[in-house]
């Protein structure tokens, strides 16, 4: 069996990801297999290159997900209830940063990029969205909502 494939086309700041192959393994349980097979998922989020190109992040219904950039290993790091957004790569490629309200407000988590190593790393009561890393990769520019 051949390994499952996609393309990702960046269009308007969103991430338009066709899916070619079999997604059965994906573990979406919102759609049958047989149905997700013809599907193309669209409007995918907050598209993320790594920092040597060879990989994309970008949230979709709520989970953060990698792949090469040439369509193969697409990957779910998250898989929660909550809303997993925003995902940045760490100027050193070894971590994701992402946006996730599981705690009842959007705080800041990092993760290696196998989703492995998951800490909340911001306790804002208001939450927060995620700009950016320091390019040392050890702090996270953030915004911040006031209480």
């Amino acid at each position: 069996m051949n390994a499952p494939r996609f393309t990702a086309i960046v269009h308007r700041g969103f991430l338009e990801v066709l899916r070619l192959g079999l997604l059965v393994t994906l573990g979406l349980p919102q759609i049958a297999a047989s149905e997700l097979e013809s599907r193309t998922i669209r409007l995918a989020n907050h598209p993320a290159l790594a920092p040597d190109g060879s990989l994309l992040a970008f949230s979709w219904r709520g989970e953060i997900w990698t792949s090469q950039v040439n369509g193969t290993q697409l990957t779910r790091l998250t898989n929660n209830e909550a809303v997993d957004d925003q995902p940045l790569f760490s100027p050193d490629g070894n971590s994701l940063a992402f946006v996730s309200n599981r705690t009842g407000t959007s705080q800041l988590f990092v993760m290696a990029i196998d989703g492995s190593s998951l800490r909340q790393v911001s306790y804002h009561s208001e939450g927060y969205s995620l700009e950016d890393w320091f390019p040392d990769g050890k702090s996270l520019l953030a915004i911040g909502s006031r209480d």
